[in-house]
Order: C-alpha cells, then sequence, then structure tokens
C-alpha cells in the first residue's frame, strides 16, 4: 500500500497541486476577500441600501418605471424587496445592471453592476466569470479536484503508521530548518484544516453541476426538488401590475425578510418569487412562491421548512460556502482559508527547493561522469 501510495497518489497529488492547485488558490483569496461580505456590504454601499424609513412606500411599479430611464434598453430581470423599512428596493436587467431605489420617495439612488464594486469584482474571479459559458463547470471541476486528489490524496500520503508518528506529523515545529521545515508544517496544516477545507471544496460544486444535487439527492433518498408549476393558460385579461402580485405573494408569506420577484420568460410562465421568510435560518433558505399573473392565484407554494432533507442540506451548504451560515461558521472558514494559503506556499517552497537540489547533484556529478 505505502508503495502504491508512493509510486501513484504522490506523483497526481503533486502535479494536481501544481497545476489545479493554482486556480484553488486564485478562488481562495478571493473567496477570503468575500467571506465578511454580508457584514461589510451594507456599510460600503450604504449611499445604495440605505434608505429613511416610511409607513407608505411607493408602488413597485413605479420604482421599476424610474429604473427603466436608467436602462431603456434593458431587459427586465428581477425586483429585489427587502423586509427592512430603511432598506432600497433594487431592479436588475438581465446584464447584471442593477438600479437601486428608495421606496418612499421612488429616488433613484444609483446603479451598480453586480460583478462590480468590491465584493462584485470579487465573486467575478471567484466563480471564474471571466471564463463566460464554461465557468460553472470550471469552478466546479477546480473544486471536486481540490477535494478529492489535493485533501484526500494529502491525508492518504500523510496517514502515519504509528502513534508516535501521529504525533509527529500533527505538531509544528521550526527546526530542522530548510525543506524538512515546510513539508511538517505542510503536513501538520493539512491536518488541521482538511474537514473545514473539504467542507469548503464540496459544498462549492452545488450550483455547478446539475447532477450533483441529483448524487445528493440519491445519497440522502430524498425526493426531488420543489416541482415547477404548470403553464398558466394564455389569457386575454390583462396581467396584475407588480404591486397588486406583491400583495397577493404578502398574504402568504406576510412579513418576509426579502423576495426576489422574478419576471415571467413567457406569457404562459407563472410569476415567480424567491422568498426568505423571517423563520429561515440562513440566507439560502428559499421558499418559492408561483402566482397565476393574470388573476394572482397561488399556483404553488414551496416553504423551506417543508423542503427534503436534501435540500436542506444543499441549502446549508451553500450558505457556509458563502459565509452566510454566522460567525463561527465565517472563522472556521477563515482559519480553513488562511490553512489552504499555508498548503500552497510551502508546498510549492519545498518542490522548488526539491528541483534545486535535484539540479545541483546533477551538475557536481557531471565532471565526474566526463572524466571517467
Amino acid at each position: 500500500m505505502r508503495a502504491l501510495i508512493r509510486n501513484v497518489v504522490l506523483p497526481v497529488h503533486r502535479w494536481t497541486a501544481l497545476s489545479v492547485g493554482l486556480v484553488a488558490l486564485w478562488m481562495a483569496l478571493t473567496g477570503l476577500g468575500l467571506l465578511f461580505r454580508a457584514q461589510l456590504d451594507p456599510a460600503l454601499d450604504r449611499g445604495l441600501e440605505t434608505v429613511a424609513a416610511c409607513s407608505s412606500p411607493r408602488p413597485l411599479d413605479e420604482l421599476v418605471a424610474r429604473a427603466r430611464l436608467a436602462h431603456p434598453d434593458g431587459v427586465l430581470r428581477l425586483v429585489g424587496i427587502e423586509g427592512s423599512p430603511t432598506r432600497s428596493t433594487w431592479v436588475r436587467f438581465a446584464n447584471g445592471d442593477t438600479v437601486y431605489a428608495d421606496p418612499c420617495s421612488g429616488r433613484v439612488l444609483g446603479d451598480l453592476n453586480k460583478y462590480r464594486g468590491l465584493f462584485g469584482t470579487l465573486e467575478y474571479l471567484h466563480r471564474l466569470e471571466f471564463l463566460a459559458g464554461a465557468s460553472h463547470a470550471a469552478a466546479g471541476t477546480v473544486a471536486l479536484a481540490f477535494a478529492l486528489i489535493i485533501v484526500i490524496g494529502g491525508l492518504a500520503i500523510w496517514w502515519p503508521v504509528s502513534l508516535k508518528g501521529l504525533r509527529w506529523s500533527i505538531t509544528f515545529a521550526m527546526r530542522p530548518a530548510g525543506r524538512a521545515r515546510l513539508m511538517r508544517i505542510h503536513r501538520a496544516t493539512g491536518f488541521w484544516i482538511c474537514l473545514i477545507a473539504l467542507a469548503s471544496a464540496l459544498t462549492g460544486p452545488i450550483d455547478s453541476f446539475h447532477w450533483y444535487p441529483r448524487v445528493i439527492e440519491a445519497v440522502t433518498d430524498s425526493a426531488p426538488g420543489h416541482p415547477r408549476p404548470a403553464a398558466v393558460a394564455v389569457s386575454r385579461a390583462p396581467r396584475l401590475t407588480l404591486q397588486a402580485l406583491w400583495q397577493h405573494a404578502q398574504q402568504v408569506t406576510p412579513d418576509p425578510q426579502e423576495a426576489l420577484l422574478l419576471m415571467p420568460k413567457s406569457a404562459a410562465s407563472p410569476v415567480e418569487l424567491d422568498i426568505i421568510e423571517r423563520s429561515a435560518p440562513n440566507h439560502q433558505a428559499v421558499s418559492f412562491l408561483y402566482l397565476d399573473p393574470h388573476s394572482g392565484r397561488v399556483l404553488g407554494f414551496a416553504p423551506y421548512a417543508a423542503s427534503s432533507l436534501a435540500n436542506k442540506i444543499m441549502t446549508w451548504g451553500i450558505a457556509i460556502h458563502a459565509g452566510q451560515a454566522g460567525v463561527p461558521a465565517q472563522m472556521a472558514l477563515l482559519a480553513g482559508v488562511l490553512g489552504i494559503l499555508v498548503l500552497g506556499y510551502t508546498g510549492f517552497s519545498s518542490y522548488i527547493r526539491r528541483r534545486r537540489g535535484a539540479r545541483r547533484q546533477r551538475t557536481r556529478a557531471a565532471p565526474l561522469n566526463v572524466h571517467t
């Protein structure tokens, strides 16, 4: 077994770390910048997100009309409604441009693309969005390769053969110096952060591959996600206003933390609202509501609390990965990301020193070979 690890697992681990590992370090660095976004974003974008409270906000249709004046050629994608009286309402277009409006006065506060600004740019880089259509697959593949080959493969290489070796492998030491010290720090760091690194890497691909949620559903023996209702009958009756649809939604979920009202993609599509209820345990615990655009009749409602075990696992996984599961989870991720950076530095430095040492040995041996 040790021969298999030395001859197969070790080379695969090393070369994966020298290739995929570079991208994983990129994602770790950008993820580090996003870790405390929930706490810092409102302060950084205070001028866009914070407004004076009022008791009678303007209708959603008026706010959307004002947003359209700023983007007359934009394709409307959704309206974001916050559950706090001091938060702005935002209107997003298909290209990611987002217009923020004061729900009390209707005044446009400004606009910002979802991938602009400090945290928007970090998210763009972290998700590898510059790869266009291949971004999700690339990010998911990197995360899985990091988890399966670098982390689990590294643990297989590290695994000590005795209790004494275990104690030696999990302690940090500054001696001996040189490459031996780097490798000891590398091994000990890998042990202490392996579970955090695995949790982060294995939750990242949930949004990357269609098959990944299906695997989680199969493992947990859970039913698939909520069924989307069938298309609505095309009617000559006028469509309800956005404000009327929102009032119908409030009859189902009276006081949500946040709601996204998505624009129907066709005349036969129901209106979808993604709602975070007050009782939601995290910002990814979404309840889905579907309304008839002509009558406001409820076509389907899938509250998060009644969702399957698989959905709850995926919800918590995404929340933990995104730093939205509370301060303790954020601090654990912070330790994990810093540990990944240490692993990257010690691993690459050790490899470079190993190559330099081998080159010096060949240089010293060269005159002997010529003489003989």
